[in-house]
């Protein structure tokens, strides 16, 4: 959402500009407010999903559509870290405060590349390119479609791999880097991660070659 943000020197006030122009995927305005209503709650409820990364947080305004000030009580390393999904304040203003992970049926509204249009309980996530995503950052994504399949266990989720039923797997054991690093066609990918998982390996699949008819 921000393009840009700055800190006061003492590291006590954070101010974060927004995009001019972002939408949610069904067309609403995308503002600093958004930031607000999703920040305040945590705050005020001390939810344990994400109150670590607002730690001594003691303020979210949004001062304008386009302007959001944070102001931790004493330097927070976090703040450039917040790994809190930001919520669509005309779907999730209905959510109970105090049961934040109470919900159900409501519509997948988000704001990034892909967008959420089908999912299959304990089977699959069906995510499709968005084409308002903004073209600053990229504008839509070449793949027209992305399946995240949710896998039982890690043997099946490991053989899917190997047998070529899906192209990329993340969060497995160690123990089986030897094994997917063996197979035809795969990469290992090792890369830094900034959170409190040092970082992951990930193997993606290389294309098939396809002959024309």
């Amino acid at each position: 959402m921000a393009s840009s943000w700055e800190t006061s020197s003492d590291g006590k006030t954070w101010t974060f500009h927004i995009r001019e122009g972002m939408t949610w995927q069904d067309g609403r305005p995308l503002t600093a407010d958004a930031a607000a209503f999703t920040y305040n709650p945590i705050i005020k409820t001390q939810d344990a999903s994400y109150i670590q990364y607002l730690t001594g947080v003691t303020k979210v305004a949004a001062t304008d559509d386009t302007t959001l000030v944070i102001q931790p009580g004493a330097p927070n390393a976090c703040m450039l870290a917040l790994y809190i999904p930001i919520l669509p304040e005309h779907v999730w203003k209905k959510a109970d405060p105090n049961n934040l992970g109470t919900f159900k049926n409501w519509p997948f509204v988000g704001s990034g590349p892909f967008q959420v249009t089908e999912l299959k309980k304990r089977k699959w996530v069906k995510l499709e390119a968005s084409d308002q995503y903004p073209q600053e950052l990229g504008g839509a994504p070449t793949l027209d479609e992305v399946y995240h399949v949710i896998s039982q266990n890690t043997d099946s989720m490991i053989e899917d791999c190997r047998a070529g039923n899906i192209d990329a797997v993340v969060d497995f054991p160690a123990t089986n880097e030897k094994v997917l690093g063996g197979s035809p066609r795969t990469t290992a990918v090792a890369s830094p991660a900034l959170g409190f998982i040092l970082g992951f390996v990930w193997f993606r699949r290389r294309p098939r070659a396809v002959e024309s008819a």
